[in-house]
C-alpha cells in the first residue's frame, strides 16, 4: 500500500461507526433525561436546565462518536507506522517531550542526544 493512497473502506466503515455511536449515545441520553421527569408531579427541574444538560451531552457524545469513528478508520487503513516518522524517533529515548494540541512540544524532559 502506498503512502498516498486514500482506502475508502476504512473510511465507510469509520463513517458507519461514527454514526451508530452518536445515534445510541443519543438514545441513552433522551432515556436519561426522560427517566428524570415525571409528570405526575409538579417538582421537575426547569426547562433551562434540561437544555443545557442536552448541549451538553450532545456535544460530549459527538466527541466520542468522532473519536470512535477515526480510530476504525485509522485502524482499518492498514498503515502501522505514521508517515512523519515521529514513533521512530520517539522509540529512541533520547528525549520525551509532551505535545500540545498546535504539534509543537512544550515540554522536554531528560538528555538530549544527537
Amino acid at each position: 500500500m502506498t503512502a498516498g493512497r486514500v482506502v475508502w473502506g476504512a473510511i465507510f466503515a469509520g463513517v458507519v461507526v461514527a454514526l451508530v455511536v452518536q445515534v445510541l449515545l443519543t438514545m441513552l441520553g433522551a432515556g436519561i433525561g426522560m427517566a428524570t421527569l415525571d409528570p405526575a408531579s409538579a417538582d421537575n427541574s426547569a426547562a433551562s436546565t434540561f437544555s443545557i444538560s442536552a448541549a451538553v451531552w450532545w456535544v460530549v457524545s459527538g466527541i466520542i462518536a468522532a473519536f470512535a469513528g477515526g480510530y476504525i478508520a485509522a485502524r482499518m487503513s492498514g498503515r502501522t507506522a505514521p508517515p512523519t516518522g515521529a514513533r521512530k524517533r520517539a522509540s529512541r529515548g533520547s528525549r520525551r517531550s509532551a505535545a500540545v494540541p498546535g504539534g509543537t512540544s512544550a515540554i522536554t524532559i531528560g538528555s538530549r542526544r544527537t
